[in-house]
């Protein structure tokens, strides 16, 4: 009897990570995880969402959650963002991801989970950055690196940028605006550009097309 679909598919996922991942030592881990899902599959029939805790107490789930807490805490701890803020956030996603995991899926769960945390960790960047006292100063905010463009004055800035800005150029100059110390590096991850002059050419477009429409 030939093998099912799910059978090869299976075979296939396995090999990849075998290709990817090369070492057996990762390999070792991602197929354990998904073991102790398994597990976990079997044990929420009878506990529901507290079978979790056998996933959550696995040292691959922890290392994978302690590593993604310590690169945020490298990029973003002098933001004022603490490793307790990220473990939480980060413990949360996992504990989602894994509700939705299926042994079907394209990727096994150690996979999906460190791009999970990257987004979620993010996302919380950005709404954090977003404070009331931030979004009352928008008209009064000086510009570092762009004195060609720099302007103060009484106009309503946040208006005037969706007004005249891409959504791009509104995403950048905003959270560029709301806290003014990060480099363009940080702010290109923050939006998904992946190279820190792209971000600067963001901001000029941006901010040119205010200058403009103030004038």
């Amino acid at each position: 009897m030939g093998k099912t679909t799910l059978q090869q598919e299976q075979e296939s996922k396995l090999r990849r990570i075998y290709r990817i991942y090369r070492t057996e030592s990762k390999v070792k881990k991602i197929l354990a995880l998904e073991k102790k899902w398994e597990e976990y599959s079997m044990l929420k029939l009878d506990e529901g969402e507290d079978a979790f805790h056998i996933l959550y107490k696995h040292s691959a789930m922890k290392e994978l959650i302690r590593y993604s807490v310590n690169q945020f805490m490298k990029d973003w701890g002098r933001h004022g963002f603490s490793s307790e803020d990220f473990e939480s956030i980060f413990v949360q996603k996992s504990w989602e991801v894994t509700m939705s995991h299926s042994w079907s899926d394209e990727y096994y769960l150690f996979e999906k989970l460190p791009n999970a945390f990257k987004q979620k960790g993010l996302n919380f960047i950005r709404d954090n950055l977003r404070t009331d006292k931030r979004k009352a100063n928008y008209g009064t905010v000086s510009y570092k690196d762009m004195s060609p463009y720099r302007f103060e004055n009484k106009v309503e800035t946040k208006i005037v940028i969706e007004q005249v800005c891409s959504k791009q150029e509104q995403d950048v100059l905003l959270t560029y605006l709301e806290c003014p110390n990060l480099s363009y590096t940080e702010l290109g991850r923050i939006h998904g550009i992946n190279h820190h002059t792209k971000v600067k050419r963001v901001l000029k477009n941006g901010f040119e097309k205010i200058k403009a429409e103030i004038a």
